[in-house]
């Protein structure tokens, strides 16, 4: 029994140890487990320490890098800010030296504006003080002129020429035209270029007392068209009329005679002889002072149908 009981004893003993070993093992496993997880966690560590310490680094050196771009550009743009003020300054200068130039050539154009007016206020003192000379000249030749026609005028001209007998003798011309009288025969010659020059034959003409007669038939007297109207010397009217259409006029009364001009719609002409051929009216006519047709002959009535108004 006491052998039986030993042997349980032992048996249970190496259980015992057995069991302690195997419980060692696995402590001692579980030990080396534990530190095999330290270990991977300080590898871990440590590589996260590193990876850390090289993203410290490069964010390091990009920083650095960072702030040297930043100094770079702002040496950049303070050479670009101090060339942009000197061409600022330069243009500036230059602006300022254009506006004086200008200043200047304004100034230099007043001055010869004022020099030019002074010279054509100079020329046109001098050619007015030549034009009055002409016009005094003009009119000295002029009253000459006129003096040695008066002289040359007849005597019963003159009379005629002063302002009572005026009246008298319009009055006395529309009288003869009314009466359709010859006592005016109106005979022609060469005046000057525009036809303004006529000659005229009084065949005879009552004194102022009725019973004075002067007899003219060899008398030529000049009529000039005035600008008041056709008159001549001795008071004398001219019929005057007017262009309903644009009539050409033609250097003699036939029809073919050559083309020197045209009275114009609405021109005004005084007429100096009156011709029929066939059923067409001629007329000779001479400008009045604002149409300016020369000395010719225009058509007046044609086939009944009347080409000018009274």
């Amino acid at each position: 029994v006491e052998h039986i009981r030993d042997d349980k004893v032992s048996r249970a003993a190496k259980r015992e140890a057995a069991k302690k070993l195997q419980q060692e093992q696995e402590a001692q496993k579980a030990a080396e487990k534990a530190a095999k997880r330290e270990a991977a966690t300080l590898l871990v560590l440590a590589d996260r320490s590193a990876e850390q310490e090289t993203k410290k680094q490069e964010a390091a050196k990009r920083a650095a890098a960072h702030k040297a771009a930043e100094a770079k550009a702002a040496a950049e743009r303070a050479i670009a800010e101090k060339a942009e003020a000197e061409r600022a300054e330069a243009e500036r200068l230059a602006a300022e030296e254009e506006e004086a130039r200008r200043h200047a050539a304004e100034l230099a154009r007043i001055k010869a504006e004022e020099e030019a007016e002074a010279e054509i206020a100079a020329l046109a003192a001098k050619a007015a003080e030549e034009e009055a000379i002409r016009v005094a000249a003009e009119l000295a030749a002029a009253q000459a002129e006129a003096q040695k026609e008066l002289r040359a005028t007849p005597d019963w001209v003159r009379r005629l020429m002063i302002p009572e007998h005026q009246k008298r003798m319009t009055g006395r011309q529309r009288a003869i035209e009314e009466e359709d009288s010859d006592t005016f025969r109106r005979i022609f010659a060469a005046g000057n270029s525009n036809g303004s020059a006529i000659l005229f034959s009084p065949l005879t003409l009552e004194g102022e007392d009725d019973e004075e007669a002067l007899s003219g038939a060899s008398s030529v007297v000049r009529v000039q068209i005035s600008p008041w109207g056709g008159q001549g010397p001795g008071g004398i009217m001219l019929e005057r009329v007017v262009a309903t259409k644009a009539l050409v006029l033609r250097k003699g009364a036939e029809l073919d005679s050559k083309v020197i001009g045209k009275l114009p719609l609405g021109g005004e002409a005084f007429v100096l002889d009156t011709k029929e051929i066939g059923d067409t009216k001629r007329l000779l006519i001479t400008a009045s002072s604002h149409t300016a047709a020369p000395l010719g002959w225009i058509t007046a009535t044609n086939g009944g149908n009347d080409l000018v108004a009274l």
